[in-house]
């Protein structure tokens, strides 16, 4: 595979075309004995051999059957990769990512973006190649709603691999001192009554600062980051699945002050007012 800026220039026209890129037989990764800010949502599938290095500093091992669920925006280091290291990646589209980010999946998003990778057994790694199948299929023809089938099938894809983790690493994944898995569950009962971060810190006796950098070296983003993920989440649901709701009725149930408030931050977010968001469906 060619150096990181080579790799993605080659990649760019390929994924903007087709919103999802399967590439096969990867032997190598991206860059090597520097930091690597990972620019796509991806999804690695180790075939065989191992790759070390770290992933936001902290330390990780890619061997085979794993499977990683990669986020934007993470810094990974790589040291090294085995010869015989092969590997299929999925990357997909900014856009794509955009449209899959609407659809409830904030729970499997925090988990993975704190800890991005497990081990499959067989018959997961099978059913898991499979479904890679599908997205080559897609690709090879020439629908108009392509893309559209393309974000369904990622959230599949991502509600198995999420299904799968449960299996084998169970709900909390290997974090049973971490306080991310914690703090997720304080934000889905509580953000739509408290939107800052003195609150969550005052329920594990921290200070903001420290639960911050606590958070943010545990997931790469500090807490703000997630009160505001959970918030746009539940705000994209109740536009998309409450049609007959006022928006002023939305801006209240998630805690907001006022309407303005709630459309400022929305389209902050989301680059479209609640409005327009709404009449996109």
């Amino acid at each position: 595979m060619p150096t990181s800026d080579n790799f993605i220039n080659k990649l760019e026209s390929e994924i903007k075309e087709n919103g999802v890129f399967v590439i096969d037989d990867v032997t190598r990764m991206p860059a090597y004995d520097r930091d690597f800010v990972q620019p796509y949502y991806s999804v690695g599938i180790n075939h065989r051999g191992t790759v070390e290095g770290s992933y936001d500093g902290t330390d990780f091992s890619f061997s085979p059957h794993d499977i990683s669920v990669l986020y934007p925006r993470h810094t990974i280091y790589v040291r090294n990769s085995s010869p015989d290291y092969r590997a299929t990646l999925i990357v997909i589209s900014e856009q794509l990512f955009s449209e899959l980010n609407s659809i409830n999946t904030s729970d499997n998003r925090f988990v993975f973006e704190s800890q991005p990778h497990f081990k499959l057994n067989d018959r997961q790694f099978a059913d898991i190649l499979t479904i890679v199948e599908v997205f080559r299929v897609i690709n090879r023809l020439n629908y108009v709603n392509r893309k559209e089938m393309m974000v369904i099938m990622l959230d599949v894809l991502l509600g198995i691999i999420g299904n799968y983790r449960i299996e084998n690493v169970g709900k909390g994944g290997d974090g049973k001192n971490r306080l991310s898995p914690l703090l997720r569950d304080a934000i889905m009962q509580h953000c739509h009554q408290h939107h800052d971060v003195e609150f969550y810190a005052g329920l594990f006796c921290l200070s903001a600062k420290h639960f911050s950098t606590v958070v943010k070296r545990e997931t790469g983003f500090g807490v703000n980051h997630w009160i505001q993920q959970q918030l746009v989440s539940d705000a994209k649901t109740l536009l998309r699945t409450e049609l007959q709701a006022p928006i002023q009725d939305i801006s209240d149930r998630l805690g907001f002050p006022d309407l303005a408030t709630f459309s400022r931050f929305f389209k902050r977010e989301t680059g479209v007012s609640p409005t327009t968001f709404r009449q996109s469906l």
